[in-house]
């Protein structure tokens, strides 16, 4: 089952808003920031659809890609969330030009769900084509860690990480 936490919000479906970003679009902002740092002293982005989705849509729309019925049981709202968190990514989009190529929920779901399938278990070694891995960015001292996610495990791979020195002027 899925943890809808909290059904009191101030939103059309009393569900709380987010917005979802395909990892294809989430890599590709990344390049191009991490392009554009050759000549600039840092960079700072949000990113993001700039378009939001409840909960119960999120649910609903998995359910029609997957076929599966999804149970969802509504639990107490946690501390400190918010009713609606939406990135704007004008700034990206302005300056490198960067737009989300996979915009629709319902795209990015069924993305996820046809890796999942041909990956029961993960990766087995962690490694295959960018674009098909996830990436977490962390900033450790004056470089930015860019690591492999095991999306089974949704840990990252540290072995597996590259560092880009950035100055941040700290």
């Amino acid at each position: 089952h899925v943890e809808i936490f909290g059904v009191d919000y101030p939103t059309a479906d009393v569900t709380c808003v987010r917005d979802y970003i395909h990892i294809e679009d989430l890599v590709e902002a990344h390049r191009l920031a991490l392009a554009a740092l050759a000549s600039s002293d840092g960079l700072v982005y949000n990113l993001g659809n700039g378009a939001g989705h409840s909960v119960r849509q999120v649910i609903e729309a998995a359910r029609r890609v997957t076929g599966h019925p999804i149970p969802a049981r509504e639990s107490p709202r946690r501390p400190g969330d918010a009713p609606r968190l939406v990135a704007s990514s004008e700034k990206i989009r302005r300056e490198r030009g960067w737009r989300p190529r996979h915009p629709d929920l319902e795209e990015i779901i069924a993305s996820a769900w046809a890796w999942h399938q041909s990956h029961p278990d993960g990766y087995d070694d962690g490694y295959e084509l960018l674009g098909k891995v996830s990436i977490l960015p962390r900033v450790a001292g004056r470089g930015v860690f860019f690591c492999v996610l095991q999306p089974s495990f949704n840990l990252p791979v540290l072995s597996q990480c590259s560092q880009f020195p950035v100055d941040f002027g700290l």
